[in-house]
């Protein structure tokens, strides 16, 4: 699968030269500078940019929760997802329902420290993971649990053993704004990027899945 990322670099470092995806770097840069500067508990219009984003649309009380602890993590420069994620699940997040929003928990730990992977549909795909969408909450956190770990252990496999190294340092020199990005995030960027446009401009007949 990192072959397909590094043959279709062009494409995916071109993509965010403008437009919508270049206002994406912008927004994630101001999101961490202005972390630390704001109370962000009660910040309106860090929560505004924050939530618009990173796509949030659970409804106000639970965005309450979730600022708070935000805010509360931030100092110590990382947060447990499995643990964010069980915090967020106690306020009922849409239709007064309780929904286990483990994605926007790894959005989060990563907000706090961007070395920590995150979690989302794209990822999802791209790495073919599938943890269960009913069940007991403890099963449920247990599998997100270790969707996160095969993350970060993976990450950090690419990392050691230069699988995106060219990559990630064409994206690095040919898109400045992601200059400072952790390596982590700019994988995260990259796999994406290259999910989106391999479903757009279906890149292959048969779908990603043949390519596992």
């Amino acid at each position: 699968m990192y072959h397909l990322i590094r043959t279709r670099i062009e494409d995916i470092w071109r993509s965010f030269s403008a437009g919508s995806r270049a206002d994406a770097l912008a927004d994630y840069n101001w999101l961490l500078a202005e972390l630390c500067a704001r109370d962000v508990s009660s910040d309106r219009e860090y929560q505004r940019r924050f939530r618009a984003f990173w796509r949030m649309r659970c409804g106000d009380k639970w965005g309450r929760v979730f600022f708070h602890l935000l805010e509360q993590h931030k100092a110590r420069g990382d947060a447990d997802p499995i643990d964010v994620a069980t915090q967020l699940y106690r306020q009922p997040s849409r239709a007064g329902k309780r929904t286990l929003e483990f994605s926007f928990a790894t959005k989060l730990v990563h907000t706090v420290n961007p070395h920590q992977p995150i979690y989302d549909s794209m990822v999802s795909r791209f790495y073919f993971l599938t943890p269960p969408s009913d069940g007991a909450l403890k099963d449920r956190l247990a599998a997100y649990g270790e969707c996160f770990r095969f993350l970060v252990n993976e990450y950090a496999r690419v990392t050691r053993k230069r699988l995106l190294t060219d990559a990630i340092e064409k994206f690095r020199r040919d898109v400045p704004a992601a200059r400072r990005h952790t390596d982590e995030k700019i994988i995260d960027w990259m796999i994406w990027q290259f999910v989106d446009l391999a479903q757009r401009e279906r890149w292959f007949a048969r779908g990603l899945c043949i390519h596992r």
